[in-house]
């Protein structure tokens, strides 16, 4: 008889195919948000491009041709909510040029040609996880302009013409790392004007015409130091700025791009103090500005481009207190402005250069309060745009001309309160801005008076779908225990067998709809501890077994609304350990039986009320290291057996404090992070005595730190990731001594940080995250030497990162990861890896569009992997993938025995997959020359006995054997070579009696096994 044929077929079945949204937890009606928040408008085409605050999305590039339907996401850049904050939107023939933030490249110059294939990266101007940092982006003819850093130059003048190829340092004007960090550039014809700093000169006037030969210092204005340039204006066929020449202070400056053709324009304010012009605007002939000429305080000044012709135009305020002048705009050859005359507040007034058309337009706000006009607009060079509010209706969007008596408002977008009108932004005929109407929250509207007499509001982007937000996932046996928010009981605690049905609420531990929250989840055999708020004995420790019946508070061991406020809970020999705070003696080491009597103080171990804040506590040879602070030493390393006499300090590593962080435990010691002192915080090791803690490796010589972060301990070796000084953040290899602790790989060659701080043990391998410039950040895979360590897929070809966040998870015994992942060519979704190119495949496209699944949190149990998921009609809830899907092989022991003797446990020899001839159940220290009896079921009953649990259905295929002089036996059970088999899931559990002792008072049983058949 074939026992695995017996069983596995019938298991294949529809649940397979299930995939996506397990249950939408929280399914109460939407609630509005507070908007998008639009800005940075754009014309593109017939389209304009905008960024804007998505709910699942955070906030990214949206393109609308001014419809609702016509309103899109291009692209999640940085997936999830974190949100790439697109900006410097610069828009160019065929392309648009933009800056944004990535998790893995920083803030870099990104492109669109409107579609959400081709949203990408342009260049990794920066290579790595610095920032390039586009700023001050602007098109000078058909190319774009802009200041960037590429960690070699400093902040340096770039061009782009919107291909990678023709992006590039356009001139390195302070030469070496320090940069000249170009800024204020105007475009005047087809130059543009800016400051620089030389790293000679100071900050002074340059000149380019988009050409290294053209890019030129116009003039050396201070030639003691920096003219510290603050304002340019174009105005005629040169530029108006501010600069110090260091006789006159701050004044205005007139150029047409030469230095002989660079002078003073004027000395407003005679003598060193400088009158600060600010609000420079070209109005045609005529510049307007605001000065304050040390008499009449800052009032409107203008000027003809002559010293003769700029003069004071009207001191509105008289004396030197001035008028609070600001937001000059032009209209035709006049400015509006706003303006407080000392009578009826902050105005929008008009000028037309002269004090008698120097007029208020409206006094929209009657009395002394003023409407405080802000975001002025000109809108088809005879209108300006604003936001004021009249006293009556809030702030709202008003329009007014250069000409007294005509502000009227445009509309009253929020009956019941202020719009707050901003960012708007003109083309042609179109006015786009930001306004809130009261229901949607700050949303883009649109206002084109030759297609409507009112605004319109484009589209609702941020009103917030509902959802759960599934966290803490735990696995308990089969049964994946979580918290979430399902809108009418809080956050609580909830289980999911991987069905619909089974995902249910398990207690509502805070009564109503407050929550409970609870956190913490650690499994304990078959139980799980948790720490949890009823709403009238604080934090306290909770248990539960996973059902509503089991879930109980174990000690409301500090009564009151506070509780014990327990953290770093740890399983320890049937006993819980954590720390825990009470009056009496602060935050210190507690032990709990699972009792409330035996729910107390392990050890005070800072006396009195003074607290050792025990943290990272890890079992470690039948004993428990940790961390605690005490006055005499500082935070130091502790151990304890359980008892408070079994509690003492392990080591004091530095006169001050070491502050020891846990690694992982590593065979049978423990890797550990310290500072000494004298070295940083560097790499150290501990078998839990004092003779055997020392330091591992000082990794980045000196007093500098490596900082070691990230783990994963497989087969002789432990990998980690380090900063040695010299490679950056790279993955480093150790097999416990200091020889062999070594730099693994330079993924990213030279100082630049090339590995993410996570690793992920699977098997004999550990995967982790890399990147160089060529590939961007991609998965690997290391046997712990050189040369077996390797990229295994550039998911995303090219520069860009395939892999955008640490989401991985080991989910079988043959080396299998499921992580999510981009191609470019879409957003985040579910990837599986068997550690070659070919076999590294999207799982699945759960949300297809602009928009991701985003896949958060991966956790396994059982044959399924549950994790949070976004999409746009759900919101963020509970999804959830068959582990068969990744074709992994699963073999997990799990329960507690119930054995005679020594624990025993049903293992797997060999990877449970289609075609393995030689698969056997293995069983391993039971009793020597016991009868053992194995059942195989597709289905399991979880049926208690006493402490352990029978997990076959019964009846189910069985098989027998005894075991051999140390307790060990398999049973081999070879698995078709038959791709229907791929995804079975069965359990399997071994019964045995003791050779020479009574049937029923010997008899034990393993601890069951759980089975998924991979391909």
């Amino acid at each position: 008889m074939n026992l695995l044929r017996c069983v596995v077929v019938p298991a294949v079945s529809s649940w397979l195919c299930a995939q996506g949204l397990l249950k939408d937890l929280n399914t109460t009606p939407p609630r509005v948000g507070e908007g998008s928040y639009p800005e940075n408008f754009a014309a593109f085409g017939t389209r304009v491009l905008f960024s804007a605050e998505h709910p699942q999305a955070g906030r990214e590039l949206f393109a609308s041709d001014g419809t609702a339907v016509g309103t899109t996401l291009l692209r999640d850049l940085w997936e999830g909510f974190e949100g790439s904050s697109p900006g410097q939107v610069t828009v160019l023939p065929a392309v648009a040029l933009f800056a944004a933030d990535h998790p893995r490249l920083g803030s870099e110059l990104w492109v669109t040609d409107g579609t959400a294939a081709g949203t990408r990266l342009l260049v990794d101007i920066f290579p790595g996880t610095e920032s390039g940092a586009p700023f001050e982006m602007f098109r000078l003819g058909n190319v774009a302009l802009f200041t960037a850093d590429d960690g070699v130059h400093g902040p340096e003048l770039w061009r782009s013409d919107g291909t990678t190829a023709g992006t590039a340092l356009l001139a390195d004007i302070w030469s070496g790392a320090d940069g000249s960090f170009p800024h204020l550039f105007t475009v005047v014809g087809n130059r543009a004007f800016f400051a620089a700093d030389d790293g000679q000169l100071g900050d002074e006037l340059w000149v380019t015409d988009g050409t290294a030969a053209g890019t030129q210092l116009v003039a050396d204005v201070n030639a003691t130091g920096g003219a510290t340039i603050v304002a340019i204006v174009a105005f005629g066929n040169g530029v108006v700025f501010v600069a110090d020449d260091g006789v006159v202070g701050q004044e205005p400056w007139i150029s047409d791009g030469t230095s002989g053709g660079t002078t003073l324009l004027a000395d407003v304010a005679v003598g060193p103090g400088g009158s600060n012009p600010a609000w420079l605007t070209d109005a045609g002939a005529q510049l307007f500005f605001v000065a304050d000429d040390a008499v009449n305080g800052g009032e409107l000044w203008v000027s003809d481009g002559t010293t003769n012709g700029t003069q004071l135009v009207l001191d509105l305020v008289a004396g030197p207190v001035g008028a609070n002048l600001r937001d000059l705009t032009a209209v035709g050859s006049s400015v509006v402005f706003v303006a407080d005359d000392g009578i009826v507040g902050e105005e929008p007034w008009a000028s037309d250069g002269t004090a008698a058309g120097t007029l208020l337009l409206a006094d929209l706000q009657p009395g002394p309060s003023g409407s405080a006009p802000t975001s002025l607009l000109a809108l088809q060079q005879a209108l300006v745009f604003f936001a004021a509010d009249d006293g009556a209706r809030g702030v709202e969007p008003w329009l007014v001309a250069a000409t007294p008596g005509t502000a009227f408002l445009l509309a009253d977008l929020n009956p019941n309160g202020d719009s707050f009108p901003a960012a708007p932004r003109t083309f042609g005929n179109q006015l786009w801005f930001q306004a809130d109407d009261g229901s949607t929250g700050t949303e883009p509207w649109l206002y084109d008076p030759t297609q409507a007499p009112a605004p319109r509001r484009v589209a609702d982007l941020g009103s917030l779908v509902s959802s759960s937000y599934p966290d803490a996932f735990a696995a308990l046996g089969q049964t994946m225990l979580f918290t979430a928010d399902d809108g009418v009981a809080g956050r609580e605690l909830w289980r999911s067998d991987g069905t619909v049905a089974g995902t249910t609420r398990v207690a509502d531990l805070w009564p109503g709809p407050d929550s409970s929250d609870p956190y913490w989840l650690t499994v304990d055999g078959n139980r799980c501890w948790f720490i949890g708020n009823d709403g009238s004995s604080g934090a306290e420790i909770w248990e539960t077994d996973g059902t509503t019946a089991g879930t109980r508070m174990v000690a409301d061991a500090v009564p009151g609304p506070v509780g014990v406020q327990p953290s770093w809970l740890l399983p320890f020999r049937g006993n819980l350990l954590f720390a825990g705070v009470d009056n009496a003696n602060g935050a210190e080491l507690w032990r709990s039986d699972g009792t409330a009597a035996g729910t107390r103080v392990l050890a005070d171990i800072e006396p009195g009320q003074g607290s050792s804040s025990p943290g990272w506590l890890t079992e470690l040879g039948g004993r428990v290291v940790f961390v605690a602070f005490t006055t005499a030493s500082g935070r130091e390393l502790w151990v304890t057996d359980g008892t408070a006499a079994g509690t003492a300090q392990l080591a004091d590593l530095s006169t001050g404090s070491s502050d020891p962080e846990v690694l992982g435990r590593f065979g049978n010691r423990l890797l550990f992070v310290a500072d000494d002192g004298a070295v940083g915080r560097e790499l150290w090791i501990t078998d839990g005595t004092a003779a055997g803690t020392a330091m591992l490796a000082d990794i980045n010589l000196g007093i500098e730190s490596s900082n070691p972060n990230g783990f994963a301990a497989f087969g002789t070796r432990a990998c980690f990731v380090a900063d040695d000084g010299v490679h950056g953040r790279e993955v480093w290899v150790t097999d416990g001594t200091t020889a062999g602790t070594q730099l693994l790989v330079d993924v990213w060659p030279g100082a630049a940080n090339g590995a993410a701080d996570r690793l992920v043990a699977a098997q004999d391998r550990a995967w982790f995250i890399g990147g160089d410039p060529a590939h961007g950040f991609e998965p690997w895979l290391t046997d712990g030497t050189p040369a077996g360590t390797a990229r295994v897929a550039d998911i995303w070809p090219g520069p860009g990162s395939g892999v955008p966040a640490d989401q991985l998870l080991a989910v079988g015994v043959d080396r299998t990861l499921l992580f999510a992942a981009t191609d470019g060519q879409g957003s985040a979704e579910p990837y599986r890896s068997d550690g070659t190119a070919g076999g590294t495949v999207r799982v699945a496209d759960l949300v297809p569009g602009p928009l991701s699944a985003s896949p958060q949190q991966l956790a396994r149990a059982g044959a399924t992997v549950f994790f949070l998921g976004h999409d746009a009609t759900r919101g963020s809830e509970l999804w959830a993938l068959p582990a068969a899907l990744t074709r992994a092989a699963i073999a997990d022991p799990f329960g507690v025995p119930c054995a005679i003797g020594l624990a025993a446990a049903t293992t797997a020899d060999g990877l449970p997959r289609v075609g393995n001839g030689a698969f056997a159940f293995g069983l391993r220290s039971a009793p020597a020359q016991a009868f053992a009896l194995i059942v195989v079921s597709v289905a399991r009953s979880d049926t208690p006995l006493g402490a352990c649990t029978l997990a076959p259905v019964l009846p189910g295929a069985t098989g027998s054997l005894v075991t051999d002089g140390v307790g060990n036996g398999a049973l081999p059970v070879a698995i078709p070579n038959d791709p229907v088999l791929v995804g079975t899931q069965i359990v399997a559990q071994w019964g045995f009696v003791q050779a020479n002792g009574p049937v029923f008072a010997q008899f034990g049983l393993a601890a069951p096994l759980f089975l998924l058949i991979g391909g």
